[in-house]
């Protein structure tokens, strides 16, 4: 039974895209080819999940959407480049860890990944318990999976953002390359970025992962009824750190290419009764979704802050802080008991902060109040 819903939506509109899929299946195994598939579209449910609804698996794609009239554009990037990351990890560990010499097994690291990133208007449907959209811009996003931008760029796996994504999100990225598709709907123009040229960085940064035992503090509390999505962009943006960081007064940043990724920098200004603190920050290690580290300088000395998160059942978000002395400095660990404080202050204000944004991000993926955290 279909029941039609009158309501447009505005919002995001997403396709993830396996390419290579139909010239990998000539001359496979069909059992191992469609293991190996299952295995790549499950991974890509999960990580677009994070941030955006399901509206349907298309073969060897994966379709998304949320009803965000301003999508928070760092999250969005965040979680394109993380579904790629996702992506390739499963590709090398099927390499890796197969014993099978079959020809399905051998050829799947020729698989790669496009997306195309879209912010229009639709209808939703639901036709068997799914969401089904309908509109000219759900058909845009769909026509733009037929481009022409690896001929034209020569990546071989990209994020295509197209413009009106780019304004609802408010991004103004400088890397990657402008590229414009017309296509039966119109002319669609926007960013390519280069997401195996991002996976090659990535997997050449350096690591500055805190441990415990080089930590001289560790604050570790559970946020419940939150999201990862959310925890992780109230604690990443220094200016939503105003909101709910203890005696934080103002703050500013400086990104990478329009990003906030390994490289941005912020400076922070905390109220103090001695008067107001200038802090010095700069990301030095970005693991989206799980943690990140920053280098920072100020009247405490400097040190290395790791801000780690782990997603538990029951919509529960493990949030650990650690601190250690930066590389060759001493004299930060004196101060432990004034940061321990600081962070403990903070954690009332972080959880009501990300308990409200949750709820507000759930209405906002699916056009209704439908609590999609607890999937």
């Amino acid at each position: 039974m279909r029941r039609e819903m009158t309501e447009t939506h505005r919002g995001s509109l997403v396709i993830a895209d396996i390419s290579g899929y139909t010239q990998y299946l000539t001359g496979v195994e069909l059992d191992h080819s469609q293991d190996i598939l299952a295995e790549l579209i499950s991974g890509i449910v999960d990580t677009l999940g994070l941030c955006f609804t399901l509206a349907k698996l298309e073969g060897d794609a994966v379709f998304c959407y949320d009803t965000a009239l301003e999508p928070d554009g760092q999250v969005v990037l965040t979680a394109l480049e993380t579904t790629y990351f996702a992506f390739r990890k499963r590709l090398r560990a099927i390499e890796h860890m197969t014993t099978c010499t079959c020809a399905a097994c051998r050829s799947a690291a020729g698989l790669d990944l496009k997306i195309v990133a879209h912010h229009g208007a639709f209808l939703i449907s639901e036709v068997a318990g799914r969401p089904e959209l309908l509109g000219p811009d759900v058909i845009a996003v769909h026509r733009l999976l037929k481009n022409e931008v690896i001929e034209r760029t020569g990546f071989s796996a990209y994020a295509f953002l197209t413009d009106a994504l780019l304004k609802a999100c408010g991004l103004e990225l400088s890397d990657g390359r402008t590229h414009v598709e017309k296509i039966d709907t119109g002319r669609q123009s926007g960013r390519v970025l280069d997401l195996a040229e991002r996976w090659g960085r990535a997997e050449q940064a350096v690591e500055a992962y805190v441990r415990s035992e080089d930590a001289f503090l560790e604050v570790v509390t559970e946020i419940p009824d939150a999201s990862l999505p959310v925890v992780w962009e109230l604690t990443t943006s220094p200016i939503k750190r105003v909101e709910w960081l203890d005696s934080l007064v103002r703050n500013t940043e400086d990104l990478v290419w329009g990003e906030r990724r390994t490289g941005a920098r912020n400076h922070c200004v905390h109220s103090t009764p001695q008067g107001e603190m200038d802090f010095y920050h700069e990301v030095v290690d970005w693991k989206p979704f799980s943690y990140f580290t920053e280098h920072s300088r100020g009247p405490l000395g400097e040190t290395y802050d790791l801000w780690e998160f782990e997603e538990l059942r029951g919509n529960v978000v493990r949030f650990t802080f650690r601190t250690a002395n930066a590389p060759g400095v001493t004299g930060p660990e004196q101060f432990a008991a004034i940061i321990e404080s600081s962070i403990h202050k903070s954690v009332g204000p972080l959880t009501a902060l990300a308990q409200a944004r949750t709820r507000e991000t759930a209405t906002a993926r699916t056009g209704s109040g439908e609590d999609v955290t607890s999937a």
